[in-house]
Protein backbone atom coordinates (compact mmCIF):
# COMPACT_ATOMS: atom_id res chain seq x y z
CA UNK A 1 0.00 0.00 0.00
CA UNK A 2 1.17 3.49 -0.83
CA UNK A 3 0.25 6.74 0.85
CA UNK A 4 -1.25 9.53 -1.24
CA UNK A 5 -1.81 13.08 -0.05
CA UNK A 6 -4.63 15.35 -1.16
CA UNK A 7 -4.95 19.08 -0.65
CA UNK A 8 -8.03 21.26 -0.94
CA UNK A 9 -8.78 24.44 -2.83
CA UNK A 10 -8.41 27.79 -1.09
CA UNK A 11 -12.06 28.47 -1.91
CA UNK A 12 -13.17 25.44 0.14
CA UNK A 13 -14.52 27.10 3.27
CA UNK A 14 -14.51 23.86 5.26
CA UNK A 15 -11.17 22.29 4.29
CA UNK A 16 -8.85 25.02 2.98
CA UNK A 17 -5.40 24.76 4.60
CA UNK A 18 -6.01 21.04 5.15
CA UNK A 19 -4.86 17.78 3.63
CA UNK A 20 -6.09 14.20 3.68
CA UNK A 21 -4.15 10.93 3.37
CA UNK A 22 -5.43 7.87 1.52
CA UNK A 23 -3.65 4.52 1.46
CA UNK A 24 -4.14 2.57 -1.74
CA UNK A 25 -2.48 0.17 -4.17
CA UNK A 26 -2.39 2.76 -6.96
CA UNK A 27 -2.74 6.45 -7.80
CA UNK A 28 -6.12 5.72 -9.41
CA UNK A 29 -7.46 3.76 -6.43
CA UNK A 30 -6.47 6.58 -4.05
CA UNK A 31 -8.16 9.11 -6.31
CA UNK A 32 -11.35 7.03 -6.39
CA UNK A 33 -11.37 6.81 -2.58
CA UNK A 34 -10.88 10.56 -2.32
CA UNK A 35 -13.72 11.32 -4.74
CA UNK A 36 -15.97 8.92 -2.82
CA UNK A 37 -15.27 10.76 0.45
CA UNK A 38 -14.94 14.39 -0.68
CA UNK A 39 -16.31 14.62 -4.21
CA UNK A 40 -14.23 16.44 -6.83
CA UNK A 41 -13.79 19.73 -4.97
CA UNK A 42 -10.20 19.15 -3.86
CA UNK A 43 -7.04 20.56 -5.44
CA UNK A 44 -3.99 18.26 -5.79
CA UNK A 45 -2.91 14.66 -5.33
CA UNK A 46 0.67 13.80 -4.33
CA UNK A 47 2.55 10.56 -3.89
CA UNK A 48 5.09 10.26 -1.07
CA UNK A 49 8.04 11.63 -3.08
CA UNK A 50 6.13 14.68 -4.34
CA UNK A 51 4.75 15.40 -0.88
CA UNK A 52 8.28 15.91 0.46
CA UNK A 53 10.15 19.15 -0.27
CA UNK A 54 13.77 18.56 -1.27
CA UNK A 55 16.42 21.07 -0.30
CA UNK A 56 17.03 21.88 -3.98
CA UNK A 57 13.31 22.43 -4.61
CA UNK A 58 13.10 24.67 -1.55
CA UNK A 59 16.07 26.75 -2.68
CA UNK A 60 14.70 27.14 -6.22
CA UNK A 61 11.09 27.92 -5.36
CA UNK A 62 10.48 28.87 -1.75
CA UNK A 63 13.52 30.28 0.06
CA UNK A 64 12.96 33.89 -1.03
CA UNK A 65 9.65 34.17 0.81
CA UNK A 66 10.41 35.47 4.33
CA UNK A 67 7.16 33.95 5.62
CA UNK A 68 8.24 30.39 4.76
CA UNK A 69 9.90 28.31 7.45
CA UNK A 70 13.57 27.37 7.03
CA UNK A 71 14.07 24.11 5.15
CA UNK A 72 14.77 20.96 7.20
CA UNK A 73 15.32 17.30 6.33
CA UNK A 74 11.95 15.60 5.88
CA UNK A 75 10.03 18.83 5.15
CA UNK A 76 6.64 18.21 3.55
CA UNK A 77 4.01 20.28 1.79
CA UNK A 78 2.16 20.36 5.13
CA UNK A 79 5.19 21.83 6.90
CA UNK A 80 5.85 24.42 4.22
CA UNK A 81 2.27 25.61 3.86
CA UNK A 82 1.10 25.00 7.47
CA UNK A 83 -1.54 22.46 6.47
CA UNK A 84 -3.55 20.41 8.96
CA UNK A 85 -4.43 16.77 8.46
CA UNK A 86 -8.09 15.79 8.40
Amino acid sequence: MERFYFTFMMSDTKYHNCYHIEEAESYEEARDKMVEKFGTGWAFQYNESLWKISEDQYKRLYCCNPFNPDWFEGMTQADLFNLKEI
